[in-house]
């Protein structure tokens, strides 16, 4: 069933008990939601509501695809709310492995930013340029310089470190 609108327009109706109320929660026209709603049962092959001037009534099929499917929009909406919320503010514990060159250039000048910005966060910082068994070690991600060696693990690229070599000319 790929037209969660005519669903939703649906249980507005039978919980407004109104096509007209319904229609006014929705931002809609009455006849649009009518339209709707009999799209939904012409696609179903049953009838959902008894529809007179006067009343409106769910059959027992409607009755029964009524409570199921607002659980299901219930359900929906708390997934999406959950999804939402996740990639809106992230937060726990973030065990990060850092080559000491990486850390000192790039990564501990920036800690304050990465502070105000997640708050929630609780970064953990290990710093070292020994390899490290990150399964083992309970580390989540790892900034390295170089090549991957190990295979099993998935690298992205996320920039470029230049390195410089200086000398006064006396020491040349």
């Amino acid at each position: 069933m790929e037209d969660f609108a005519a669903i939703s327009a649906f249980v507005r109706v039978v919980e407004a008990k109104s096509f007209a109320a319904a229609a006014s929660q929705l931002g809609m026209t009455p006849s649009g939601v009518s339209r709707a709603v009999s799209r939904l049962e012409e696609r179903l092959g049953a009838r959902l509501l008894f529809r007179s001037t006067r009343s409106l009534r769910l059959t027992d099929d409607g009755a029964a695809f009524h409570a199921r499917c607002k659980e299901i929009l219930a359900d929906l909406a708390e997934a999406t709310e959950a999804l939402n919320y996740a990639t809106r503010k992230p937060t726990g514990r973030l065990r990060v492995g850092i080559s000491l060159a990486v850390g000192r250039a790039a990564v501990i000048p920036r800690l304050d930013e990465f502070e105000r910005r997640y708050p929630d966060i609780r970064l953990e910082l290990s710093m070292s340029d020994s390899p490290a068994d990150l399964n083992e070690e309970g580390i989540d991600c790892a900034i390295r310089v170089g090549e991957l060696e190990d295979s099993s693990l998935i690298a992205r690229k996320i920039g470029y470190l230049r390195n410089v070599v200086c000398a006064s000319p006396e020491y040349l």
